[in-house]
């Protein structure tokens, strides 16, 4: 049996679209007078995103909500504060929607797992 290469082709396509899914993480933050960035890795250690350095006290003293896409299945979510001693947090791993609470100050954060309804009446930056 022949198959074209189009057919073929196609295929591969499809299944490779099969495979990537994209995923929301929500982040409400809040970390009074710093900078501070989440990102996203794979199961690889590679970077799937990034929010890089961002002015944590926007919405003070109420949180300011953060959507981003994610396209790693699994993936892991880790955040820092500029400027503190505390080591980075890590989380995962996941394979869906998230919503995390990223709270704090520079000497004392936190960076917690929330039910999705935290951050259903959030809006996106």
């Amino acid at each position: 049996m022949k198959f074209s290469i189009p057919l073929i082709i196609a295929i591969i396509c499809i299944v490779a679209l099969e495979q990537i899914e994209a995923f929301n993480v929500t982040i409400g933050i809040f970390v009074f007078w710093s900078q501070c960035k989440v990102w996203a890795t794979d199961q690889n250690d590679n970077t799937v995103m990034d929010t890089g350095w961002m002015d944590c006290e926007t919405g003070d003293p109420h949180l300011t909500y953060h959507i981003r896409d994610v396209q790693a299945n699994p993936y892991w979510l880790h955040a820092k504060v500029m400027g503190s001693l505390r080591k980075p947090k890590h989380r995962g791993p996941f394979s869906g929607d998230t919503c995390f609470k990223f709270k704090g100050d520079v000497g004392k954060w936190g960076f917690d797992q929330q039910d999705l309804s935290f951050c259903e009446n959030s809006s996106q930056d």
